[in-house]
């Protein structure tokens, strides 16, 4: 082998090793860019989880004093649910979905108990809302508990 010949072979060896140095090194900083943004996305659904059962505590204090709508007080039981459920895997999701099954029952009981009292809270419109929304629990809690039986079922 001649040195140009050599020297071609060094120089394609050198560019090689470069080009795959440069590959990995790429590799590794989108690696560390996914593991912070994978950390920043569980910083913020964390804190998301918190407002919301900080909205829902404020939400319930606020319906209690007639001052919000039963709307808003589901809507705020909804969003916790919602912000949990993003951060629940397994057995934690169905734990999620009884709690809110319960707050639901608790609420249409409420409202059934207004109706039958005659109350404006317990409106034509309010036991309704507070019925559906139970049966909406009922039936997420039931998809879920499927779910997850079959899974264990599979494996």
């Amino acid at each position: 082998m001649t040195t140009r010949g050599l020297m071609a072979l060094l120089l394609c060896f050198g560019m090689f090793t470069f080009a795959a140095t440069a590959v990995y090194t790429a590799e590794k900083v989108e690696d560390t860019k996914l593991e912070d943004l994978n950390q920043q996305r569980e910083n913020a659904l964390q804190e998301r989880v918190n407002v919301a059962v900080l909205c829902r505590e404020a939400t319930q204090a606020a319906y209690e004093a007639e001052t919000v709508t039963l709307w808003q007080l589901i809507d705020a039981i909804n969003g916790e649910k919602e912000a949990k459920l993003a951060v629940s895997k397994g057995s934690e999701r169905i734990k999620v979905l009884r709690s809110h099954l319960e707050q639901m029952q608790q609420l249409e009981l409420r409202m059934k108990m207004l109706v039958q009292v005659g109350t404006t809270g317990g409106s034509a419109v309010n036991y309704p809302l507070a019925h559906r929304e139970r049966l909406s629990a009922e039936i997420e809690l039931l998809e879920e508990q499927i779910k997850q039986s079959g899974q264990g079922q599979s494996k």
